[in-house]
């Protein structure tokens, strides 16, 4: 058995979450795991080790999978990891069928950016001295909120009726967002989804704001002050100190970075239907905010 949808992305925009929910619905089968990226990297793996993930999957149910790194096709201002699989469109096709639905959800680029930053020093992955734009190309914390470019490859793949572009979970109403995703998955929206207004939350504490990206000192890889090189203004707020990791010019910088990609994403929505009031505080992109 192989899955009939896919949650595609984007990093940092809810898919841990969005598996989880659709995880408890009795028409639906979701593997306990998810991002084992059986897509992203050449050679694929055998596919008699990919349907296993499936082999408890009770008959007449609706199979899902999720990986947030399979929205990335390559852009020629970035770099992939090594090995990591340039057309994972075709290939996803070439297995799965053009049948298969395709599940994003989608966030302000400039935040889903800086929460990749921040996932990245949480993980050891990238140094808290390093800024946004010291980081490896291959971690992608720019290329993958390219949505209008990634999108526009899987939609030279698949049909788009068989695309559901959504906001993330905390730029929308949990509970009608599942509704929405099980109506475009063809079963009943009537399904009790426990805790939906709780979003998964795993990463460094932060505060986002007119004066910049502010992170909470003493937690993951981040325990102290002396771990912070580089020069950046410390606040000492009621219950916790805060290091400033990127400021305002930085923000600035990244949005006009994505501008012409965000305004592309936003003459997708209009010509795929994809319109939603969530996306509108930032497709337009009128300054910092």
């Amino acid at each position: 058995m192989l899955p009939n949808f896919l949650i595609i992305g984007a990093q940092k925009c809810g898919t841990t979450w969005l598996h989880h929910h659709l995880a408890t619905h009795p028409r639906l089968f979701l593997p306990a795991g998810k991002d084992d990226e059986f897509f992203s990297y050449q050679p694929v793996g055998p596919l008699a080790h990919y349907e296993q993930k499936f082999a408890a999957a009770p008959e007449g149910v609706i199979c899902g999978d999720s990986c947030a790194s399979y929205l990335w096709s390559p852009h020629p201002d970035d770099r992939q990891p090594e090995h990591f699989n340039p057309t994972i469109p075709a290939t996803v096709r070439d297995t799965l069928g053009t049948d298969c639905r395709l599940i994003v959800l989608l966030k302000d680029p400039v935040v889903r950016t800086l929460s990749g930053y921040l996932h990245h020093i949480a993980h050891g992955s990238l140094s808290p001295n390093s800024t946004v734009f010291d980081a490896p190309l291959q971690l992608g914390l720019i290329a993958l909120s390219r949505y209008g470019w990634h999108l526009r490859h899987w939609l030279a793949t698949f049909p788009a009726e068989q695309l559901l572009v959504v906001p993330d979970p905390g730029s929308t109403d949990p509970r009608k967002l599942l509704a929405r995703v099980t109506v475009f998955l063809g079963i009943a929206s009537d399904h009790s989804f426990i805790d939906a207004e709780q979003v998964i939350y795993e990463g460094l504490r932060r505060r986002l704001d007119g004066s910049g990206l502010w992170v909470t000192v003493g937690q993951h890889r981040l325990e102290s002050l002396e771990m912070i090189q580089r020069p950046c203004p410390i606040v000492e707020r009621e219950s916790a100190t805060e290091a400033r990791l990127v400021d305002p010019a930085e923000i600035d910088q990244l949005r006009a970075m994505l501008r012409a990609d965000t305004s592309d994403f936003a003459a997708l929505t209009e010509t795929y239907g994809w319109t939603d009031p969530a996306f509108d505080c930032w497709r337009s992109w009128p300054g910092r905010h």
